[in-house]
C-alpha cells in the first residue's frame, strides 16, 4: 500500500467515523460502604449534525456518563473502569488535555458577576 493509498483510507475513515462514540463505558464510586457502579456499558454514536437526548430515572447514571465523557468527573471517588470514548475517532480517555489560557484571548476576558441577595429584596 502507497502513502497515498494510506492516506486515502484515513481520510475515508475520519469521514465516515462518527463526531461521539461511547462504547461500553463503564464507571465506579469507591465509597466506605463498598463500590457502587454507576454506569454499566453505555454505548451509542452522535454523528456531525445529529442531537442526542439522555434521559432517564433520577439517579440512572446521565451527570456521571457526561462527566466521564467530559474527563471532569470527580478522581477518587470515580474511576472509569471501561470503555472507550472517541471524539472524531481518537480515544478521549486516553488523552491528557492541557488547556491554556492566552493574555488577551476571548476566554480570558469572560467575566461573571453573581447575583447579590439580601438587603434590597
Amino acid at each position: 500500500m502507497t502513502v497515498t493509498e494510506q492516506t486515502a483510507g484515513a481520510a475515508a475513515t475520519a469521514t465516515t467515523a462518527p463526531l461521539l462514540e461511547v462504547r461500553d463505558l463503564h464507571v465506579e464510586f469507591h465509597t466506605r460502604d463498598g463500590v457502587a457502579r454507576a454506569v454499566n456499558g453505555v454505548s451509542y454514536a452522535v454523528n456531525a449534525g445529529e442531537t442526542l437526548a439522555v434521559l432517564g430515572e433520577s439517579g440512572s447514571g446521565k451527570s456521571v456518563t457526561a462527566q466521564a465523557i467530559m474527563g471532569i468527573l470527580d478522581t477518587p471517588p470515580g474511576f472509569v473502569t471501561g470503555g472507550a470514548v472517541r471524539f472524531r475517532g481518537e480515544d478521549i480517555l486516553q488523552e491528557e488535555c492541557v488547556t491554556t489560557f492566552q493574555p488577551g484571548s476571548e476566554l480570558s476576558n469572560d467575566t461573571f458577576v453573581a447575583p447579590t441577595q439580601g438587603a434590597d429584596d
